[in-house]
């Protein structure tokens, strides 16, 4: 079901995000305050006068590393759901990312792949 925040198509006084606007977004892989860097995003959407759609892939855009790997592996339905998760996932703090790492083992059934990626998103994070 479509967030009603964000169109189909830009409506009249959309602002279309242009290449130089998106750079002036920093990159974001997954270290250090994913807040941080949304609150960013979001000033700078203001400022171009974006819109919540735009946010998203403007967002999906600017992720490298760890961050763009667990991006590209879902879909996100509005803005405010890209958030919520974002700082799920890369919201804890660096002990929490160690432990986690330290238990990451390859779950019966797994595929490799699956294993690998969970594996460098928690080193990643971690530090390591």
């Amino acid at each position: 079901m479509p967030d009603q925040d964000m169109p189909a198509y830009p409506g009249p006084g959309h602002a279309v995000p242009t290449p130089q606007a998106i750079t002036t977004v920093q990159q974001y892989d997954g270290r250090g305050d994913p807040n941080a860097w949304l609150n960013h995003l979001q000033e700078v959407a203001d400022v171009y006068g974006w819109q919540s759609v735009d946010c998203l892939k403007i967002a999906k855009i600017r992720l490298t590393g760890a961050a763009q790997r667990w991006a590209q592996a879902r879909i996100f339905h509005s803005w405010q759901e890209f958030q919520q998760l974002l700082d799920q996932r890369f919201g804890e703090t660096k002990e929490t990312a160690i432990v986690r790492l330290e238990r990451c083992f390859q779950k019966p059934g797994e595929p490799v792949k699956a294993f690998a990626d969970r594996f460098l998103q928690d080193s990643d994070r971690a530090g390591r």
